[in-house]
């Protein structure tokens, strides 16, 4: 059994996708196994999500996640092989929604100020850290390095 979660945002009410695969020897368990999730919450209630086999061997459900905070989930399955031997697997996966992240009051800044990020930048794409042997092998790969510095200083003078 392989599971994973996915979500298409980190912000409250975005979406959860769990998607598990079953395979017995290369081959997936179709028709032979059920899947859940047990699920807390980040307020540390508990619910409890069935996957549906979506096909043969893949099993998938989604949630919206409208609470801020960690989400953890306890992948079951639980099913008969080839030979009708009963089988369990389980895997653990977690996933984060957050609100906007503030600075702790009191604290320094630790984000990235747009002045640090040009003077980095700048410095890296500087000619005399750039030999023109080097610009020229980037340019044979179809890379613009001209542009990029370009792109660079138009965003910092911005």
């Amino acid at each position: 059994m392989t599971a994973a979660v996915t979500q298409n945002a980190y912000d409250p009410g975005s979406t959860f996708t769990l998607r598990s695969t079953l395979t017995e020897y290369g081959q997936p368990v179709e028709k032979r196994a059920t899947v859940t999730a047990s699920l807390e919450y980040p307020d540390h209630s508990l619910g409890v999500l069935s996957l549906a086999e979506i096909q043969p061997g893949v099993f998938q459900t989604s949630m919206v996640a409208n609470l801020p905070g960690i989400y953890r989930f306890l992948v079951q399955a639980q099913g008969g092989t080839y030979k009708a031997v009963p089988f369990t697997r389980e895997q653990i996966l977690n996933a984060a929604v957050y609100h906007e992240i503030h600075n702790t009051p009191g604290q320094p800044d630790g984000g990235v100020k747009k002045a640090d990020l040009c003077r980095l930048l700048s410095c890296l794409l500087d000619r005399q850290n750039l030999t023109p042997e080097y610009e020229e092998s980037l340019k044979k790969q179809g890379i613009n390095l001209a542009g990029i510095r370009q792109c660079v200083d138009a965003f910092c003078k911005g």
